[in-house]
């Protein structure tokens, strides 16, 4: 399952990043929406993988990332595409809360201009901070 394009589209794009570990697709779909590209959903699977997963795997067809690398990875995402601060500051913010990146959220915070986005991004940082140490999920940066 997951989005399509039509081929010329996808030429005019150009390919998936390989600057980046994880949310090859995430930059994707942004430059689809930075270049006033449209794609569609598909709830049919236009391909089928098979996963020979052992008991200890979760069958997985990606590698599994830490909360740090998640977030270096979403940061790149949120710099190359500003102006999707909205929506992209919060996952990179989900993350860093789960790392205990508390000094990367707040330069990322500083940054944002628009005060009224820098707050409820803020708000956002601080219930996720909050809701992974009730949980006892935070690890903080060695």
């Amino acid at each position: 399952m997951g989005f399509w394009i039509h081929r010329q589209v996808a030429d005019a794009v150009g390919p998936f990043t390989t600057e980046i570990p994880i949310n090859e697709d995430t930059d994707y779909v942004c430059r689809l929406i930075e270049q006033g590209r449209r794609a569609w959903y598909s709830a049919r699977p236009g391909v089928t993988v098979h996963s020979h997963a052992s008991a200890n795997e979760a069958g997985n067809i990606t590698t599994r990332l830490d909360a740090l690398q998640r977030a270096q990875a979403m940061l790149h995402v949120c710099d190359r595409f500003p102006a999707m601060a909205g929506h992209l500051g919060r996952s990179y913010l989900r993350h860093c809360a789960r790392a205990g990146l508390f000094e990367e959220s707040a330069r990322y915070l500083s940054r944002q201009t628009d005060r009224r986005l820098r707050i409820q991004l803020t708000m956002y940082f601080h219930l996720k901070c909050l809701g992974y140490r009730a949980r006892g999920l935070a690890r903080r940066k060695a």
